[in-house]
């Protein structure tokens, strides 16, 4: 049995998305973070852009990433 290219593709690209949602689930649960900040480091990792949008909209849906309480915990940090 033959594996077409396209199929080798989708499961490469499923395989580095796994990776890179793996990647920025580790890198939100160390402390609050912006959306931003998961794209720039998730670029810094080398995840495409694809990745990179379905990664940040997975956290954001699942609540592991909120600019709303980030920018909530920033300032209660900078005011104590």
């Amino acid at each position: 049995m033959r594996i077409s290219r396209a199929t080798r593709k989708k499961s490469e690209n499923l395989s580095r998305g796994t990776e890179g949602l793996k990647k920025a689930i580790r890198f939100v649960q160390y402390k609050p973070r912006s959306a931003n900040e998961v794209v720039v480091r998730m670029r810094s990792w080398g995840f495409e852009e694809e990745v990179i949008d379905e990664s940040v909209n997975v956290l954001e849906e699942s609540g592991l990433l909120d600019d709303r309480a980030f920018a909530e915990s920033f300032m209660e940090e900078m005011l104590n």
